[in-house]
């Protein structure tokens, strides 16, 4: 069981594409990308399974990996490359030798930091946890295999739901992972009975845990003076009835993205207060409001990919199953920018951003991720090393990302600046187009950009002016610049403040 504050839950959920490097670059030039997604081909594409520009290493950091699972098979694909340094390491239920092969060819676990951290010796068993790269929870299994799972025909979900072929972002890619977070199921002892007296607790449960479980701790909660239980859990465990939940003691189960964003909440929050809406995902940037967020949006909702089986068997392979949450979406997004990195091997983390950002702020991010429109995107806005401290005299509005956002519009115009770099054609003539958010103005200077062999970046200033002296909600526009083939639009968001005297 874990209790807030603890250093160790989000390290358990999030599963992050740290690095993507090219295998083959001599290849990689000489072959036309073939990005599918969303339907668009067959799984079994011919152009799909045969570019070499899936040829390329993706790391994830998180719960890892199940690897009997077919969407780890290394059929199909060449030796490692000589250059890889990296390894795979023996540890509980877990041998090198023989769960490694031309697909996994990473796989390693950091545990001594989680129990350097903890009250108790761990206990690996009592935990239902692998002391090794081996997935207990089944979440960083279905991560990996949305990213870069291999192809794997008439797979579905219980019951025959969504039979097909499965595949991840990044088919070809070689894999290696990290892992990173572990359970922890220890009872509450009378140190912890302090702060759980009269709160509600945030608990953490894996892909083994059942009603029981919960009931389990809710108990205890209630035994040690709590006044709740928020049971976040990886999948859908229905109530007991013999043994369920105190009906005297609140109990309410959520997924474990939005028991992130709970979590999240109280770590940024000093108290908690009820009726407010705690997962919405759709709002400003809480911490930083001139920077847009979210970035962009990718399926999250009902995603088949490998899990671990139930019950948990070493040998058995995967079962697939439905998850969803932000945690779906995120490796959706990373197996694109893969491709796009193997596709452009110089292009950096910020430069396949601004590739994938498009249309439709806030409830979007720029709009639904196109992965076909962003290997060829024409102009991208690229952040290079911007590194903002407290006391920088650099506004954060000039960050070069490819959004505008200006939180606290006043008496004064906002002038901001922004660079792009010439990706597409040599000699292109860029034109300016505005749609600028309700109730303000919004100038471009210059209003023309010209590139050629010689001139491949070019800035502009965007000055942003208010109409009306109140105070509003947020009002989206955007500003896109087109060489007729391309279109490169920037989503822009804008909230009026009404004015001090001091602010003209």
């Amino acid at each position: 069981m874990l209790l807030l504050p603890s250093l160790f839950l989000l390290a358990s959920i999030n599963v992050l594409i740290l690095h993507v490097a090219t295998t083959n670059t001599e290849d990689v030039h000489h072959t036309n990308a073939y990005i599918v997604y969303l339907g668009e081909s067959k799984p079994n594409h011919l152009e799909l399974i045969t570019s070499s520009h899936h040829q390329m290493l993706a790391s994830v950091l998180g719960r890892c990996i199940w690897p009997e699972s077919k969407s780890f098979s290394g059929e199909g694909l060449g030796p490692i490359p000589a250059k890889w340094k990296g390894y795979c390491q023996s540890g509980d239920q877990f041998n090198p030798q023989k769960h490694c092969n031309r697909k996994l060819i990473g796989a390693q676990y950091f545990i001594d930091g989680f129990i350097a951290g903890g009250k108790k010796p761990y206990n690996g068993t009592q935990n239902k946890e692998f002391i090794s790269p081996r997935d207990s929870s089944g979440h960083g299994t279905h991560c990996a295999s949305t990213a870069v799972g291999s192809f794997v025909s008439n797979v579905s979900s219980k019951g025959g739901l969504a039979a097909g072929n499965a595949r991840g972002g990044a088919p070809r890619a070689r894999l290696a992972v990290y892992k990173v977070g572990w359970r922890n199921c220890e009872d509450i002892d009378t140190a912890d009975k302090t702060l759980v007296a009269g709160k509600v607790v945030l608990c953490f449960f894996g892909n083994l845990a059942d009603a029981s479980d919960i009931a389990a701790a809710a108990k205890a909660i209630r035994m040690a003076g709590g006044r709740g239980v928020i049971g976040a859990s990886e999948i859908s465990i229905p109530p007991v009835t013999s043994k369920g939940y105190p009906v005297f003691f609140p109990c309410h189960l959520v997924s474990y993205d939005i028991g992130t964003e709970i979590l999240n909440y109280i770590r940024l929050t000093s108290s908690v207060e009820g009726g407010q809406n705690l997962y919405r995902k759709t709002s400003p940037n809480s911490i930083s409001p001139a920077i847009l967020k979210p970035d962009i949006a990718a399926p999250g909702v009902d995603i088949l990919a490998a899990s671990i089986p139930r019950p948990t068997k070493i040998g058995l392979k995967a079962i697939y199953v439905f998850y969803y949450g932000t945690s779906m979406a995120t490796p959706h997004v990373a197996g694109i920018a893969a491709l796009l990195k193997c596709l452009h091997p110089n292009w950096s983390p910020a430069t396949i951003k601004s590739a994938l950002v498009t249309t439709d702020p806030f409830d979007y991010g720029g709009g639904i991720v196109n992965p076909n429109a962003a290997k060829n995107p024409g102009l991208i806005y690229d952040m290079g090393q911007t590194i903002l401290c407290r006391n920088s005299t650099r506004s954060i509005l000039d960050v070069n990302i490819p959004s505008i956002t200006v939180p606290n519009l006043r008496g004064r115009p906002v002038t901001v600046l922004r660079t792009v770099i010439n990706v597409g054609r040599p000699n292109s003539e860029y034109q300016v187009f505005i749609d600028p958010p309700h109730g303000t103005t919004v100038k471009v200077k210059p209003r023309q950009l010209s590139f050629s062999n010689k001139v491949k970046k070019r800035s502009f200033e965007v000055t942003i002016t208010k109409l009306h002296n109140v105070t509003t909600e947020y009002y989206f526009g955007g500003l896109t610049w087109t060489d007729g083939v391309h279109k490169v639009r920037i989503p822009i968001s804008v909230k009026a403040i009404f004015p001090l005297v001091s602010d003209y």
